[in-house]
């Protein structure tokens, strides 16, 4: 499908307007996440509670305010939405995909839906059918994540390359990748069948990376 990227979330969301109908769609970028721009805290509500039936609301009405429950006073003086704290970079990635993508016109190649129908696909320039995408050049320059369960929808070969891609970024400790610390595997092999650990990393749907809680001398 082609259309015209109207707007951007974030690093890996892009909202697209469908050629021709111009159907107004958003699109989470298959196989990676960028960092989530979050959300702004909202102002709280104050909420009067000594109200009489003197108070009235101007000269509409002549009945007294009812008292509020206590239920009713929570709800009112309650945040409409928390805060949600900020990740690293999440400017840069979004910027990053705004100068390539934003009112440019692109084509989208569906791949799947997730449990919430929110479309997932890959987004490549407009007529490009050689080019690299957007999902291998936000990988590529260390502002996105490779995700399993989204990669699945891919072609073996490009799941392949975003694995590469994100490997070699974690080497050079590139943006997101800043603090990365690799994990230390111990290859010593486990005498007994079961032990108790931790998973600390899930390489892919048949296989985790599990720290033994017992220190091996």
């Amino acid at each position: 499908m082609e259309g015209i990227v109207e707007q951007v979330r974030d690093g890996s969301t892009v909202r697209v307007y469908l050629l021709p109908d111009f159907q107004f769609v958003q699109v989470f970028v298959t196989g990676i996440q960028s960092p989530s721009m979050g959300r702004r805290a909202v102002a709280e509500t104050v909420v009067e509670t000594d109200l009489t039936s003197d108070d009235q609301n101007g000269d509409a009405s002549t009945k007294p305010w009812a008292a509020l429950t206590s239920v009713q006073k929570l709800f009112a003086s309650a945040p409409a939405a928390a805060e949600v704290s900020y990740d690293p970079f999440r400017i840069e990635a979004k910027h990053f995909t705004e100068v390539r993508y934003l009112n440019r016109d692109v084509r989208i190649v569906l791949e799947g839906v997730d449990k919430f129908s929110n479309l997932i696909g890959s987004v490549y320039y407009h007529k490009c059918e050689t080019g690299k995408d957007l999902v291998l050049e936000l990988v590529e320059n260390g502002l996105a994540k490779y995700v399993e369960w989204s990669a699945n929808m891919m072609e073996d070969d490009a799941k392949q390359r975003l694995k590469a891609a994100e490997l070699e970024a974690k080497k050079t400790r590139l943006r997101i990748w800043t603090n990365y610390v690799p994990l230390v595997i111990n290859s010593k092999a486990i005498r007994d069948q079961n032990f108790i650990g931790k998973v600390v990393e899930v390489v892919s749907g048949d296989c985790i990376v599990v720290v033994n809680d017992i220190p091996i001398w």
